[in-house]
C-alpha cells in the first residue's frame, strides 16, 4: 500500500472546492510525498528476503521476520509521523510561507493516518508474492470509491475533509491488506513493543506541542526537532523498548562501536559487550 498525491486528488478540489485551496493542498501533498518516500527503502530491502524465503516455502520465517521488520518499521516511521503531527504549522509556514497556514490541519490530519505506515512497510509485496493480483486491484480502487462514498465530508469540512477521505482510504486499505494476508501467512506483531513505541511518541508529539503552546515560531522548528528527539530516545530508554536481538542487530548494520553507543543510549540494561 502507498500513498499517492496525485491529479485525481487535484481533481476533486477543483470540482468541490475553491481555486484557492488547490495551491494549499499541492503543498500539503508535497510535504506528506517526503514523509511516506521513508517507508519506500525498507520495503524494498525486504522484497528480496521474503521472495527467497517464499521460494523456499518458509512462511514461519516470513511470520518471524514481520515481527521483527514491523518493530524497526514503527521506530522510524512513528516517531516521524506523530512528530509531523506536531510540527506542522511550523513545517508549513518555514518551508512554503505564511500564506500556506491553513494547511497545516490538514497535514496534521494526513500525519494521524499516517501512522498505518508504521508497520505496512513490514508487509510491503507481500501480496505480490503470495499471488494476490485481485486484492491488489481491489486496493487500488479503494480510493476512489470512498471518495464517491464521503463526498459530503468535502462539504462540511472542505480540505480536511478530503484529507479525512484520504486517511480513510488508507486505513481501509490497510486493514483489507492486513486481513487477506492473515489468510495466507501467519502474522506477528510484538504489540508490547508496538505499544511502548506508540507511547514514546506519543509523549515527544506532547512535549513539542507543550513547548509551541509556551512559545510558537515557525524559526524554532530546529528546536522542536531537536527536544522531541531527545524526548523519544529518552522514552524509549525509560520504556525498556530495545532487547538484546535488538541490540545485536544495530550491532551488525552499523559496526560495533556505533551501535555500542546506540545501545548505551536506548537501551536501558548494560549491553552486550
Amino acid at each position: 500500500m502507498q500513498f499517492l498525491y496525485s491529479y485525481y486528488d487535484r481533481a476533486i478540489v477543483l470540482v468541490f472546492l475553491p481555486l484557492s485551496d488547490v495551491g494549499v493542498y499541492d503543498v500539503v501533498g508535497k510535504v506528506f510525498s517526503v514523509l511516506v518516500s521513508f517507508t519506500a527503502p525498507f520495503s524494498s530491502a525486504l522484497f528480496p528476503y521474503y521472495g527467497s524465503a517464499y521460494g523456499r516455502s518458509k512462511h514461519d520465517l516470513v511470520s518471524s521476520t514481520i515481527k521483527r521488520a514491523s518493530k524497526y518499521s514503527a521506530l522510524i516511521f512513528m516517531p516521524l509521523a506523530l512528530g509531523l503531527f506536531s510540527t506542522g504549522k511550523a513545517v508549513i509556514t518555514l518551508f512554503a510561507g505564511q500564506q500556506y497556514e491553513g494547511g497545516y490541519t490538514v497535514l496534521s490530519i494526513l500525519s494521524i493516518f499516517a501512522l498505518v505506515y508504521s508497520i505496512s512497510p513490514a508487509f510491503s509485496n507481500l501480496l505480490l508474492i503470495y499471488g494476490k493480483t485481485i486484492t491488489i486491484l481491489l486496493l487500488s480502487i479503494i480510493p476512489v470509491a470512498v471518495s464517491l462514498s464521503t463526498i459530503p465530508l468535502l462539504w462540511l469540512f472542505g480540505l480536511n475533509g478530503l484529507a479525512l477521505m484520504k486517511g480513510l482510504s488508507m486505513l481501509l486499505s490497510f486493514i483489507i491488506s492486513l486481513y487477506v494476508l492473515s489468510r495466507v501467512v501467519e502474522i506477528k506483531l510484538d504489540k508490547l513493543a508496538l505499544l511502548k513505541i506508540f507511547s514514546s511518541s506519543a509523549i515527544m508529539a506532547l512535549a513539542v506541542l507543550l513547548i509551541e503552546y509556551v512559545y510558537y515560531s515557525r524559526f524554532l522548528l530546529p528546536l522542536y526537532v531537536f527536544v522531541g528527539g531527545l524526548v523519544y530516545m529518552l522514552s524509549l530508554r525509560f520504556l525498556n523498548v530495545l532487547d538484546e536481538q535488538d541490540i545485536l542487530f544495530l550491532r551488525q548494520v552499523f559496526g560495533v562501536r556505533v551501535g555500542l553507543i546506540i545501545g548505551r543510549v536506548l537501551y536501558r540494561n548494560r549491553p552486550l559487550s
